[in-house]
């Protein structure tokens, strides 16, 4: 299974911008996601991830990729693959990680009647929703102070847009993906955490 974090740590995010096409000067260049003259869209180095002031648009590498090159999940973690050298088997570890989520699914319902798989993806798919919801209102309702930088805005600000794509993907995978995507999903460890402390709510 391809791990999110280490590929994030292995790119940086204003060369992901430089790569897509966009002249940065002193971090800050015109949004590619609406049209202005005065440039409000910026980069943190640092904090690896990019903010427009102006639309709104912000998240991490991928959650860029996946809006500029107008491609999901899967294909902008294949974008960083092969503009950034990583190295990574994208679909090895996917067909490889299908097959280990397929038993522990069977391990943990005790049945592959197609019943129980689809109450088991509408839980999976309810938890999904309500935390992108969380994540949504959180976000449109930070309204940062004149003036105010990236590097300023709040640690959990800035953990909202970089998960918020991802989660908005996993949502869209579990309402019209193929059963063998949704098991995909139920498998991975932040899907199955957000669902745990959804039900503990």
């Amino acid at each position: 299974m391809v791990d999110v974090k280490a590929v994030l740590n292995d790119v940086n995010i204003s060369e992901v911008v430089r790569r897509s096409g966009i002249e940065l000067k002193h971090n800050k260049a015109c949004c590619p996601f609406h049209s202005e003259k005065t440039p409000s869209f910026s980069v943190h180095p640092k904090k690896n991830i990019f903010k427009c002031f102006g639309c709104g648009v912000g998240g991490d590498a991928i959650t860029f990729i996946m809006r500029f090159h107008d491609t999901d999940f899967k294909g902008a973690l294949k974008w960083l693959n092969d503009n950034f050298s990583l190295g990574l088997n994208i679909n090895g570890h996917t067909r490889e990680s299908r097959e280990d989520n397929h038993k522990r699914i069977e391990r943990q319902t005790h049945s592959t009647v197609s019943s129980i798989y689809e109450s088991l993806f509408r839980r999976f798919e309810i938890a999904l929703i309500a935390h992108f919801r969380r994540l949504h209102t959180a976000i449109i309702s930070f309204v940062p102070p004149p003036g105010a930088e990236i590097c300023n805005f709040p640690d959990w600000y800035i953990q909202a847009a970089q998960d918020i794509n991802r989660i908005e993907y996993y949502c869209d995978v579990m309402a019209s993906g193929s059963v063998e995507d949704k098991k995909y999903i139920l498998g991975l460890d932040e899907v199955r955490r957000i669902e745990r402390e959804h039900n503990k709510r």
